[in-house]
């Protein structure tokens, strides 16, 4: 595996320093939500570690001496394996909220929003609600005891206290408009839309400052590709108790599951079946009629045996009435149409049969095809009764069609556009790998070509006339890979 051969201290970027077989690395991203951490991940939380125990560069009292200090604090840290674009890896350091008093230190990735940088305006309202709580704290400690149940007295502190909610909700209202962030299509969010699509009135206070964000954030800004990432504890447990010195933990769910449910868009990641479950589907289009998602691989769009959650039964917890005209398959990504009723559904699925309803797929093909554009035209069947494996069969095998065409040549790699004529299982798939078709397999397709670490065939472009309203609807959805 290539490493990045020494620090980049401008990009706080870290080599690992162990050898790891890149066939051993994680094919997806691991959940960010479990503690099941890549053996990749452990070898740079180690690293890590072992410089939070030897450092000299900064003080923070994790509470390790046998006087326990009252200003001393456990920390949560993370970190973030990558690939940058030349293709070596190295790892990202990130720590939650501040170390040491400060929220930037050198060697790890700053934050999302940094007030003490920003706009001064911000400091001086800061220092204003500093002051209050001075103010609030001197009363207290100076008026004698006998005093504290007076009229005037409770007042005044009901004067401070009000005074201070206002002004700590005026700028953590600001503070939270300055957070933005990115997915890997470098799409942008601020905090009140994330936290708004997932339902909740405003983001909870410190939102967008555990290591999980920054670090992706900091990945993006600058097109690292996340391989794995890790958070750990490290020194006296918090005031709660629930953490224990040198153990992983997962991303807290309070803040983290809504900031990353939009960070990840587009990533390929290993969600376990729960956290399916918790999927917010990217609604790219949306009416009264019927609306527009963004699917992610690896999903069914029917319930299946052997996965717990399904498009269907994702969107039946939000919209009851809800149906699905047509159906990708589980590995494949992209733009899905969703009925919200079964009448809708009956004339989107009749527009389907009419091929009224255009679709385009890309895929990236590991090989380099030799012409520029053509027609597949070969007969498929299952291998054996219910086998989810297809095949190639003149005798038996029905008749399937595709129109395909370059798109890009990407050194031994070929990116094409698919406009499937008939709609068989694995169609697309065994177009690109049979001999008689691309003799190309789709990247990343295990059963027709070999493991890569994405199934790359998505859907990225639909458009058809709206079966209600008559209007032309049209949605194309930027690639990921």
């Amino acid at each position: 595996m290539r490493q990045v051969g020494e620090h980049k201290e401008e990009l706080c970027i870290f080599p690992l320093k162990v050898d790891v077989d890149t066939d051993s690395l994680p094919r997806k991203l691991n959940s960010p939500f479990q503690t099941q951490t890549p053996t990749v991940a452990q070898k740079a939380v180690a690293d890590l570690q072992s410089y939070l125990l030897s450092q000299k560069d900064w003080v923070h009292d994790f509470g390790f001496e046998p006087t326990k200090s009252p200003k001393a604090s456990g920390k949560m840290f993370g970190v973030l394996v990558i690939k940058d674009q030349n293709g070596e890896y190295g790892y990202l350091r990130a720590f939650s909220g501040k170390l040491a008093g400060k929220v930037r230190l050198d060697g790890f990735v700053p934050p999302i929003f940094d007030f003490e940088t920003a706009d001064p305006s911000f400091m001086e309202e800061q220092l204003k609600v500093n002051h209050l709580n001075e103010t609030l704290q001197k009363l207290e400690a100076e008026t004698p005891t006998e005093q504290k149940s007076s009229a005037l007295y409770l007042a005044k502190v009901t004067e401070l206290k009000k005074a201070r909610k206002e002004k700590s909700s005026s700028l953590q209202k600001r503070f939270f408009q300055e957070y933005q962030f990115l997915n890997t299509k470098l799409e942008k969010k601020g905090l009140f839309e994330i936290f708004s699509l997932n339902h909740n009135e405003k983001p909870p206070s410190a939102s967008g400052e555990c290591a999980a964000p920054k670090l992706l954030q900091y990945a993006f800004q600058h097109h690292l590709k996340p391989i794995a990432i890790a958070e750990f504890w490290w020194g006296i447990p918090p005031k709660s108790g629930e953490k224990e010195h040198g153990k992983f933990y997962p991303a807290c769910k309070e803040k983290c599951v809504p900031i990353l449910g939009h960070m990840l868009e587009g990533l390929e990641v290993a969600w376990s079946a729960e956290e399916k479950e918790q999927i917010v589907f990217e609604e790219l289009y949306e009416d009264e009629h019927l609306m527009i998602i963004n699917k992610p691989s690896d999903l069914p769009s029917m319930p299946k045996a052997k996965y717990r959650s399904s498009v269907f039964s994702f969107l039946r917890k939000k919209y009851p009435s809800a149906h699905l005209p047509h159906q990708l398959g589980d590995e494949t990504s992209g733009l899905m149409v969703v009925a919200k009723n079964e009448e809708v559904c009956k004339q989107l699925t009749l527009l389907f049969k009419k091929k009224q309803i255009k679709k385009r797929f890309v895929a990236l093909l590991d090989g380099t095809l030799g012409t520029d554009s053509g027609y597949i035209n070969l007969p498929i069947r299952p291998v054996s009764k219910g086998s989810e494996e297809h095949q190639i069969c003149y005798d038996y095998g029905k008749g399937t069609r595709t129109k395909w065409e370059v798109l890009e040549r990407i050194e031994a790699q070929t990116k094409v556009a698919f406009y499937p004529t008939t709609r068989r299982p694995h169609q697309l798939r065994l177009h690109a790998a049979h001999q008689n078709g691309l003799n190309s397999p789709i990247v990343g397709d295990e059963l027709y070509g070999k493991k890569a670490e994405q199934f790359c065939l998505q859907v990225d472009q639909i458009s058809f006339i709206h079966p209600i309203t008559s209007k032309m609807i049209e949605v194309n959805l930027e690639g990921v890979f």
